[in-house]
């Protein structure tokens, strides 16, 4: 069987104001990860975390 992961991303920043604001983003890099194609990470632009999760990834598969 194949299994696919998709995942949103989301840091703490300036701008984060609560636990909720982390999670909202999450979500919303979610629905993007889903709908740009699925079996992706979407993170912060620019941002090494979707990076590592890539990595992550591609290492898990066997």
């Amino acid at each position: 069987f194949e299994l696919t992961v998709s995942a949103g991303v989301s840091s703490v920043s300036e701008t984060t104001q609560c636990l909720a604001d982390l999670f909202a983003l999450a979500d919303q890099r979610l629905y993007k990860a889903k709908s740009t194609g699925r079996d992706r990470v979407v993170g912060e632009p620019g941002g090494h975390e979707a990076d590592a999760a890539i990595a992550w990834t591609r290492s898990a598969q066997v």
